[in-house]
């Protein structure tokens, strides 16, 4: 789940933070996902009207690795790709 989608299930991010007694600014600070924890939690006390993403339980129980919020490097272009491959030994003709 999104927190966006945790604060609407709740009409506010107080009221959030009411029903998970958090401090008042913890919501704020999750970003675009609830910790996993914090999503299972979620999913738990709405009685499944929030779900919580499937990595979640795996994750917190170190079955697999975090997944990361981190975009994915851009595509090399064309000039990179031929400095790389010079660089590693093959020549880009």
């Amino acid at each position: 789940m999104k927190t966006s989608e945790a604060i609407t299930h709740y009409g506010s991010g107080v009221a959030l933070t009411a029903a998970l007694r958090l401090s008042a600014g913890a919501v704020s600070q999750w970003g675009e996902y609830p910790p996993n924890a914090r999503q299972l939690q979620l999913e738990r006390i709405t009685l499944g009207a929030l779900k919580a993403e499937p990595h979640c339980m795996d994750e917190l129980l170190g079955l697999a690795k975090p997944a990361t919020a981190q975009k994915p490097p851009p595509p090399a272009t064309p000039a990179q790709a031929a400095t790389e491959t010079v660089a590693g030994g093959v020549a880009n003709v």
